[in-house]
């Protein structure tokens, strides 16, 4: 029932206007009552397993900066600050205006073979996307169906494509002198696996990561291939590892 009424509300404006009204709902929300909404309480069992004050993170997929964000109770409760990443453009601007207090950037995380392609975020809030200029999904490692399925009928983002940026983290890490992250928080909708490979792990400590996944054997593999192990899975399809030392 809630949500046809919400459905009902959201047909009754444009995109943009409701964007605006539930994007600012939600830094009011949070900062009334200081209720976080990260995805089965993911930051908490991150928190456990970590245990560190003043520490840096980073979040590629940070969304608007509050709703579900996983990096926001380590920053409120534990004093962290790091590096915020949101390709699509449209939560970009709420992200900066949210977080203001980390370094933010609008950016498409890939490998070096994609720094020259033309390539869109479809937008579909949370479950946003990579396409390519024939609007086709670009990697293969995601449900698209039952994602354009879930958007359609719960109505989530307008499903228009935005050209955005494309850099390797190698480049970012370089430029803002980060040569240690305490947790790197990935949840990029299929595009991890090549996120990954735009990191140089010689030149980077990251401690932890947790990683959302639709392929976690593929995923694993990399991983324990660059001297990490697997520490557990939280919520559906979120995966913790740990740097070896």
């Amino acid at each position: 029932m809630l949500g046809k009424l919400k459905n009902f509300i959201k047909n009754q404006f444009s995109y943009d206007i409701w964007h605006f009204f539930i994007s600012n709902y939600q830094l009011f929300k949070f900062l009334t009552f200081k209720k976080y909404s990260a995805r089965g309480n993911i930051d908490k069992s991150l928190m456990k397993i970590i245990n560190k004050k003043k520490g840096f993170y980073l979040e590629i997929g940070a969304y608007n900066g509050i709703s579900e964000s996983i990096s926001l109770r380590f920053e409120k409760d534990l004093k962290w600050s790091g590096l915020l990443i949101e390709p699509n453009p449209l939560h970009f601007r709420y992200l900066k205006k949210n977080r203001s207090k980390n370094i933010c950037l609008n950016r498409i995380c890939l490998s070096k073979k994609y720094l020259n392609k033309k390539l869109f975020i479809k937008n579909l809030n949370l479950m946003s996307h990579i396409v390519d200029d024939k609007n086709k999904l670009y990697f293969k490692d995601y449900p698209i169906s039952r994602i354009n399925n879930m958007a359609k009928e719960a109505k989530l983002g307008n499903f228009q494509n935005y050209k955005c940026k494309i850099e390797i983290l190698e480049n970012i890490f370089k430029r803002f002198k980060i040569k240690v992250v305490d947790l790197a928080i990935i949840d990029v909708e299929g595009s991890e696996m090549e996120l990954l490979k735009g990191i140089n792990f010689k030149k980077i400590k990251i401690n932890y990561f947790c990683i959302e996944s639709y392929n976690f054997k593929k995923l694993k593999e990399f991983m324990i291939k660059k001297k990490y192990k697997f520490l557990t899975k939280l919520h559906k399809e979120d995966y913790v590892f740990k740097r070896i030392s």
